[in-house]
């Protein structure tokens, strides 16, 4: 068994940009860019940084909200005394909140994991 409750890996999240919807010219915006770090059981993380460093985005990669671009992220699944990649997590235990139980789920800002 790992020590390790989230292991990421060269995290990257990349946007792609332009100055209007139909311009050809688009630019990419690397908001993170291979970051990796461990969170054991018992620690607790903080995410510290000038604005506009990816702080945010960094959490919501982590939390699904935003697909990342590259990377591995894995967490410890107690069922199976495993570490599993977050890219395995089934679409069904994801829905949105109109769909939600409100007593059984976690508000993920406006998604909820049942």
């Amino acid at each position: 068994m790992s020590d390790n409750l989230i292991e990421v890996r060269n995290l990257v999240k990349h946007f792609e940009v332009s100055k209007s919807v139909f311009s050809r010219n688009k630019k990419i915006v690397k908001a993170v860019d291979g970051i990796s770090f461990d969170i054991k059981a018992g620690e607790t993380l903080g995410l510290v940084g000038q604005s506009g460093c990816g702080k945010t985005t960094t959490a919501r990669s982590l939390c699904l909200l935003d697909p990342k671009t590259s990377g591995s992220v894995n967490f410890y699944n107690p069922d199976t005394q495993n570490m599993e990649s977050i890219d395995n997590i089934d679409d069904c235990l994801l829905y949105t909140s109109d769909a939600a139980d409100e007593e059984d789920s976690v508000d993920l800002g406006g998604r909820r994991i049942i």
